[in-house]
């Protein structure tokens, strides 16, 4: 039997679910044109239509990002348990792979980002 307590948990768990997804869906629908590789070394800006391999120095050793055909992917990484490489293919914003053991992020994102879409007056 639920106790008040725990409807109201979830009462308020589905109305984060529902206030949250119109922002996942919006930057899942943002126009990517660059893959940002961040590490312990710096961050990486690659044009995510030039079908290349890069090699990532992280905290374990050497990750290699792979770009192809508007996607990308962490093809190798020295981490033990390799869910980076695992996730596969992303071709979307909004998704992030991660290799957290390595200090290795990868994520799409619009050369505009940051920049302003509307004045208001």
């Amino acid at each position: 039997m639920l106790t008040r307590g725990d409807k109201l948990l979830v009462v308020g768990l589905a109305a984060l679910l529902l206030l949250s997804a119109p922002a996942a869906l919006a930057a899942a629908r943002t126009p990517v044109d660059s893959v940002v590789i961040d590490s312990p070394s710096g961050r990486t800006v690659v044009p995510l239509h030039r079908d290349t391999d890069v090699m990532v120095d992280g905290l374990l050793g050497t990750a290699t990002v792979e770009i192809r055909e508007g996607a990308v992917r962490v093809s190798s990484a020295p981490c033990p348990d390799h869910v980076c490489v695992e996730t596969g293919w992303v071709d979307r914003g909004g998704r992030v792979i991660a290799c957290v053991p390595g200090g290795i992020s990868v994520r799409l994102s619009s050369s505009r980002e940051g920049a302003l879409d509307a004045v208001v007056r």
